[in-house]
C-alpha cells in the first residue's frame, strides 16, 4: 500500500520520469525502446518492484523457509519496495533536503551523496509511511542504509546482484543479435559498452551469493552458457 501511494504521488510520479538506470553511465538511444528492450529493471521506480519480486523468489526456492520469521520477510519486502525512492529529485527535495543524488552508478557514491540519500529517504518516509510501524520503518532503513548483516540484507542483494547479471546478460544478448543482423545503430554501440562491465559486475555478486542461496546457483546453472557465449562473441 505504502509503494502503491508513492508511485502514484507526485513525488513518484518525478521518479518515473527520470534517466533510466545505466543511462548516467551508458546512455540512452531511445527511452521507450530501451525499456522494451531490457524490461522493467531499468525502470527508475518499477525497478523497486522487480526487485521485491525477486526476494521473494529468492524466499520461496528456500528449502529452510522455518527459518524466515513473517516479520523477516516483511521488512525485507518492504525495504525492497522502498529501496531507491531516496534517487528521487523532485524539486520539492532540494528545497527541503539542500541536494539530490539521482541515480549513481554502483560503487561510486560519495559518502556525501549517501547521506543526501537518507535524508531525501527521511523525508519521504515522514510523507509517505507514517502508517508504518516505527519499528519496521527502522529496521527496513537498516536494510537500504545496508546497515544490517543477515540473512534477510542477504536476500535482498541476492535479488538485486541476480537482477544485475539479467540485465548485463540481456544486453549482450541483443548486441550479438544486431551484429548478426549487421544492424549497426546507437543501440549496438551502447550495448557493446554496457554489456560487459555489467555482465562481469553481476556474474561476481551471483557467484558470491550462489554459495548462499539455491536462486543464484539456479540462475547461473540456466544462464551460464549465454555468458559463456557472450564472452567469445563481444
Amino acid at each position: 500500500m505504502v509503494f502503491d501511494e508513492y508511485i502514484l504521488s507526485e513525488h513518484g510520479k518525478q521518479q518515473a520520469e527520470q534517466p533510466l538506470r545505466y543511462e548516467s553511465a551508458f546512455g540512452c538511444y531511445d527511452r521507450q525502446q530501451m525499456l522494451t528492450d531490457l524490461g522493467p529493471d531499468v525502470d527508475p521506480v518499477k525497478h523497486m518492484f522487480v526487485t521485491r519480486n525477486s526476494y521473494l523468489t529468492v524466499l520461496a526456492l528456500e528449502e529452510k523457509t522455518d527459518e524466515w520469521s513473517p516479520a523477516d520477510i516483511i521488512a525485507g519486502e518492504s525495504a525492497a519496495l522502498l529501496h531507491d525512492i531516496g534517487e528521487c529529485t523532485h524539486p520539492q527535495l532540494i528545497e527541503q533536503c539542500g541536494a539530490v543524488v539521482g541515480d549513481i552508478p554502483q560503487g561510486m557514491k560519495t559518502d556525501e551523496q549517501i547521506a543526501t540519500e537518507k535524508h531525501i529517504r527521511q523525508a519521504l518516509y515522514q510523507l509517505y509511511c507514517s502508517r508504518m510501524p516505527d519499528s519496521l520503518l527502522e529496521r527496513v532503513e537498516c536494510l537500504v542504509a545496508h546497515r544490517e548483516s543477515s540473512p534477510v540484507q542477504q536476500a535482498l542483494e541476492t535479488a538485486h546482484d541476480v537482477n544485475t547479471f539479467k540485465i548485463g546478460l540481456r544486453a549482450a544478448q541483443i548486441a550479438i543479435q544486431d551484429i548478426q543482423s549487421n544492424n549497426l545503430g546507437s543501440r549496438l554501440k551502447q550495448f557493446s559498452n554496457m554489456a560487459g562491465p555489467v555482465t562481469l559486475s553481476g556474474l561476481q555478486r551471483v557467484e558470491h551469493h550462489a554459495s548462499t542461496f539455491r536462486y543464484a546457483r539456479l540462475v547461473l546453472d540456466r544462464e551460464g552458457p549465454l555468458y559463456e557465449y557472450f564472452k567469445r562473441e563481444i
